[in-house]
């Protein structure tokens, strides 16, 4: 089974929302996380994630709880200079930290770039 895959066009500005759960199910409330970062990495021919990531965000700034964190609900935007000169599959990992020091790694996924085909 692949991991799961967003699509989007080089260049584009985007909101990524996220919704963090456990095991069962039900929302994990992050109002109180420490940190959530999302790397964004080139892939090899197997789809594995190579050398230092493309695009680096944290909650200092491009992402941001909704609501607070109380519903388990986060985004991250990303502007349009991120991807302008990127065309391909990237691969995409977030990991949240909680206030103990404890790192979730959510499910890794497949960022999907289009190349800009308006070009004037």
């Amino acid at each position: 089974m692949g991991r799961p895959v967003i699509s989007m066009t080089s260049g584009d500005e985007i909101e990524l929302n996220f919704k963090v759960v456990d095991e069962t199910g039900a929302v994990v409330n992050i109002s109180a996380f420490t940190d959530i970062d999302v790397g964004l990495f080139a892939t090899d021919a197997e789809g594995d994630p190579t050398g230092a990531d493309l695009l680096a965000e944290n909650l200092a700034g491009a992402v941001d709880l909704v609501s607070g964190g109380t519903t388990g609900l986060f985004k991250v935007a990303i502007v349009a200079a991120d991807t302008a000169s990127l065309v391909g599959d990237y691969y995409l990992e977030v990991r949240l930290e909680d206030g103990s020091g404890f790192f979730r790694t959510c499910t890794p996924m497949t960022l999907r770039i289009r190349g800009d085909l308006i070009t004037s």
